[in-house]
């Protein structure tokens, strides 16, 4: 099983399941993702509509873990969009 293997269908994660997937999700993407393409790549991982993975769910998860220094915030192109990399260990 690939480590971006996201979802299930009936979004049964545990948050602490559901941030693995996040930071799957950010690992495959790249660093310097913003929030919508971690979103997209979950739900196309998963094999799910774009619609079953809401954005908002993505961006708890992100500022959880920023919280606890497992990701943070990178400058952007873009003035209101927030990029993410793994935060330096």
């Amino acid at each position: 099983m690939d480590a971006c293997d996201a979802l299930e269908a009936d979004g049964s994660l545990s948050a602490a399941r559901f941030d693995d997937e996040v930071l799957a999700a950010l690992d495959c993407a790249g660093p310097r993702s913003a929030t919508y393409v971690i979103r997209n790549w979950l739900a196309s991982r998963a094999g799910v509509p774009r619609a079953a993975v809401p954005t908002e769910k993505v961006l708890r998860s992100l500022r959880r873990m920023e919280r606890t220094g497992t990701v943070r915030t990178v400058p952007s192109s873009y003035m209101r969009q927030l990029a993410w990399a793994r935060a330096a260990t």
